[in-house]
């Protein structure tokens, strides 16, 4: 079982304008955020469109400025 990490604003933000992530899902976005940030990459992007939640729609927001 893996140990809770808890969630980053920008991951919630993500999570939240989609709409439709699994618990998965939620969990990856938030690790790849905290992963970024970590590693001192997060303000090096200016756009990261992941697609998750399956609809056109979904995969238009931005994870860095949603």
């Amino acid at each position: 079982m893996p140990t809770f990490i808890p969630f980053d604003i920008d991951a919630i933000k993500y999570i939240v304008a989609t709409g439709n992530l699994t618990g998965t899902q939620k969990y990856a976005v938030n690790r790849y955020v905290k992963g970024l940030k970590k590693n001192g990459l997060w303000d090096k992007f200016v756009g990261i469109y992941p697609f998750m939640g399956g609809t056109a729609a979904s995969h238009s927001i931005n994870l860095k400025n949603t």
